[in-house]
């Protein structure tokens, strides 16, 4: 976009040419392919990579839906095959899951991507008849653990198979062919490498009936983004196209954020929009609020439904957007999992109230109903339940809702924001 002014304001064609380059380094729609914008996993994307140097190893990536497995899960697929142009003998492939494969139709469709690659190199398929005869076998949906194994190994090459969103896979028998498949893999330290991406109930089936795979496995989890990993999002992606704003805001857009990158991306492009059309480089506050209406408004319609379902009462007394809300800003564990206790102090705040656990207690009953949607999934019994948004990306819209509609500022955000607590306890026992 050229040098920053000294009086800080574009020319129409400057705005004009900021704002293609916001959709470009924004991405809140899909998975992140710029590595500079998937900040803050280094550690992750290290013990994925490192699984294939080590013969016999698999990677299961899991963590809460929209943390950035997919992007990870492609970041990690252009690595390999930018290392591919260069080196012979490696073989990177992916596959996303539909809910209605088995384990017969995702493999027939790996064979088939596998092929295709074959063809793009100009390089001749694996000859002889047994490679033919499982190569059959396969496309035509009847593979098996051991004809996938024998299939993999007669390519001699490294196959580097991604696959994800697996926990969309719905048949149980798919998940204990993959144990198995895994299991035989390692046991021949076939060089061929799988990496499944899915949520963290993905590793408990997989090894719930195959205990021996859990030293086949690195089990990498994906921990929602700190505050400092979705500010770096938004400030890198500023600094390429020469916008900025104060530390505050960049602190405020990426509490906003929640950890996950979907808002991180929206709130960073929205309010660099609102800032463009006011012809400058410079992001205020009114760029931010701009940038809450938008990301409410640009929010999937499904979660927007399942938001309505949840709230929508005939009695104005009945709290449950209120509660919501305070679920949203509720404390919770690095799987999103908060108790009742953590949503009194919150509720409290929103209201002017003093509550107890007895007179919300029906609206977390409600949240897990099918009345209201299922947006609540409930895990343990009795007084030691805890529960968590079944759609992680609800809990972000819910606080954008409540800031939009004046129930609750930016401070509030802040001060529920469970870093900022850290660090101040951090603080407290560094005091003598």
């Amino acid at each position: 976009m050229g040098e920053q002014r000294a009086n800080d304001v574009l020319t129409q064609a400057d705005a004009v040419r900021a704002r293609v380059d916001l959709g470009q380094v924004f991405n809140p729609s899909g998975p992140v392919r710029h590595r500079e914008l998937l900040q803050g996993r280094v550690e992750e994307i290290a013990r994925v990579l490192s699984a294939v140097s080590q013969p016999g190893q698999h990677v299961i990536l899991f963590g809460e839906r929209g943390v950035g497995k997919t992007s990870l899960a492609s970041l990690t697929h252009e690595f390999w095959l930018d290392f591919a142009r260069d080196s012979a003998g490696i073989i990177p492939l992916r596959y996303n899951c539909e809910p209605s494969d088995t384990f017969g139709t995702i493999w027939a469709h790996i064979a088939e991507l596998l092929t295709d690659e074959y063809a793009k190199r100009n390089q001749p398929l694996p000859a002889g008849e047994a490679w033919l005869d499982l190569h059959a076998e396969i496309t035509h949906e009847a593979a098996s653990a051991h004809s996938v194994r024998r299939f993999l190994d007669l390519t001699n090459e490294t196959n580097i198979i991604v696959i994800d969103e697996f926990d969309q896979v719905d048949d149980e028998d798919t998940v204990q062919q993959f144990a198995s498949l895994i299991k035989a893999l390692s046991d021949h330290l076939a060089p061929s490498t799988l990496i499944l991406v899915g949520v963290a109930d993905t590793v408990d089936d997989l090894i719930e009936d195959h205990a021996s795979i859990d030293r086949a496995t690195i089990q990498v989890s994906l921990p929602r983004m700190s505050k400092v990993e979705s500010r770096s999002i938004i400030e890198n992606a500023y600094a390429q196209i020469g916008l900025s704003t104060t530390p505050d805001l960049y602190d405020l857009m990426a509490g906003l954020a929640q950890g996950l990158p979907h808002y991180a991306h929206r709130m960073g492009q929205e309010a660099g929009f609102a800032a463009v059309e006011r012809e400058s480089i410079l992001i205020d506050q009114q760029d931010v609020d701009r940038a809450v209406a938008m990301a409410i408004d640009h929010t999937q319609e499904s979660i927007r439904m399942s938001y309505r379902l949840a709230t929508t009462s005939p009695r104005k007394d009945a709290l449950f957007d209120r509660v919501l809300l305070a679920c949203a800003l509720a404390r919770s564990d690095e799987l999103g999992y908060f108790a009742p206790s953590d949503i009194r102090k919150p509720l409290e705040r929103i209201t002017g109230k003093d509550y107890d656990y007895p007179q919300f207690a029906r609206h977390l009953k409600q949240f897990v109903s099918l009345r209201r949607g299922e947006v609540f999934q409930v895990s343990g019994e009795s007084r030691r339940k805890r529960y968590r948004f079944a759609n992680p990306l609800l809990r972000p819209y819910a606080v954008l809702r409540g800031i939009n509609e004046g129930v609750i500022s930016a401070d509030t955000v802040s001060e529920f924001d469970p870093e900022a607590e850290t660090s101040a306890d951090d603080e407290q026992s560094r005091l003598p």
